[in-house]
């Protein structure tokens, strides 16, 4: 499950989804992925900011239209699966099995969304920052608004790969190396468990986690930035 905290702007542009106003303050889902989204205007052109909260990985949407905000929540699923599939391949391609696991990862994870109005001061600084990027490329460095996912996520490999620093953790790390391990281990978690249900059932009783109306596992993304 992704649960959204949206910025008030945003929060009008999504108005046709189900977006709870007064969210309940405390402890958040733990079975759910946390993502904060905000909106922002370029070149005249409406873009939205998409971060996850642990490991502050990065998503940008540009040059959204009326269809694209009413589709948000098919648009981001789309995203999260393609960009999920290239960050885990950046230093050797994963074996076909593992590809297939992941796109059904990311699908299950994806496929229950829930919408709220929030903020977090951290998670905002970090997409001010994220903000700040894009606009001195556009803007200043005269390169065009990526509009289209290839472009998003070329953008984000730069973005991604930017040392972050919040209060919970005393050493920075590196989002995109961060978000690529939670994938990975979410690809070893279900592999260890089928195994081990193979093991104790034999192989006609295994069921993966992605089937049968199994539960992702959350899996904690911050972890000491590889060496």
């Amino acid at each position: 499950m992704i649960q959204f905290y949206l910025s008030k702007d945003l929060a009008k542009d999504l108005a046709s989804l189900p977006i709870e106003k007064n969210p309940p303050q405390g402890e958040a889902d733990t079975g759910a992925v946390i993502w904060y989204a905000h909106r922002v205007t370029i070149m005249r052109r409406k873009c939205i900011i998409a971060m996850e909260l642990q490991s502050r990985y990065t998503m940008v949407f540009c040059g959204l239209t009326k269809p694209d905000f009413h589709n948000f929540a098919q648009l981001f699923g789309q995203r999260l699966l393609q960009e999920a599939c290239v960050i885990t391949q950046l230093q050797e391609p994963l074996p076909d099995a593992d590809v297939q696991l992941l796109c059904e990862l990311a699908n299950e994870v994806s496929m229950e969304q829930s919408f709220a109005c929030h903020s977090d001061r951290s998670v905002q600084s970090h997409i001010n920052q994220v903000k700040e990027h894009l606009e001195d490329l556009v803007l200043r460095g005269g390169y065009p608004l990526p509009e289209s996912p290839d472009d998003s996520m070329r953008f984000g490999l730069i973005a991604n790969d930017m040392l972050r620093k919040t209060k919970n953790h005393k050493d920075y790390f590196v989002p995109l190396e961060v978000y690529a391990d939670f994938w990975l281990g979410m690809i070893r978690h279900v592999k260890e468990r089928v195994g081990s249900s193979m093991l104790d059932e034999g192989p006609e009783g295994a069921v993966s986690d992605t089937q049968g109306g199994g539960k992702v596992i959350a899996v904690d993304f911050v972890k000491r930035r590889r060496k």
